[in-house]
């Protein structure tokens, strides 16, 4: 209806940041409240107050891979950066659309295949849709950058040998064989989350 479309959420000050209809589509494609996702925008802005008008909803301002990491939600997470890169659209950073994309995948309520899914995705470093034994060194280094090459080789053929049961070069770990390892982990759920 065009009183819908007209309605204009507010934020606190009386201006207001987007349509109803844009909210809603928000919340219809995330896994938040409006007042969360109005939250969000908030929490979004205050990433780089120099770049983006809060008092207006903008959905095509970047905010850097950098910037974002250092939320501190993130901020100790020794995947940030490539958190950050696996749900920015394009390489030059979020925009809140994909910084909401982000929050709503590591919320409480975001359903465990779908988190699955996106851990992957942030260990398929080349993005070949497998996790080979470059991706394991690349996910071990994350952790610590003070094993030798030796050490990460050793690692990850160990990883791949209790995984698939192949220590090979050509051994790789696929999404379905992922996901019974995160199964067997009562801890996925927790640590693959946030609260924002």
């Amino acid at each position: 209806s065009p009183w819908i479309r007209d309605k204009r959420i507010h934020m606190g000050s009386g201006h207001s940041i987007c349509s109803e209809q844009q909210l809603q589509s928000y919340v219809e494609c995330t896994y938040f409240t409006r007042k969360e996702i109005l939250r969000l925008y908030k929490k979004f802005c205050s990433l780089g107050p120099q770049k983006i008008n809060s008092k207006t909803l903008d959905a095509t301002t970047r905010l850097t891979v950098e910037e974002i990491a250092n939320m501190q939600e993130l901020r100790v997470n020794p995947f940030r950066h490539r958190i950050c890169q696996v749900f920015s659209t394009d390489d030059s950073g979020l925009h809140f659309e994909d910084f909401l994309d982000l929050c709503s995948v590591f919320s409480d309520r975001c359903p465990q295949k779908l988190k699955a899914s996106y851990a992957f995705m942030i260990y398929d470093f080349n993005g070949d849709s497998v996790l080979c034994s470059d991706d394991i060194k690349n996910v071990l280094n994350c952790y610590s950058d003070t094993l030798s090459d030796a050490e990460l080789e050793n690692m990850a053929k160990r990883v791949l040998t209790e995984t698939v049961g192949v220590s090979s070069k050509a051994a790789r770990i696929t999404f379905q064989e992922f996901e019974q390892v995160l199964s067997r982990s009562f801890d996925f759920s927790n640590l693959f989350r946030f609260s924002v």
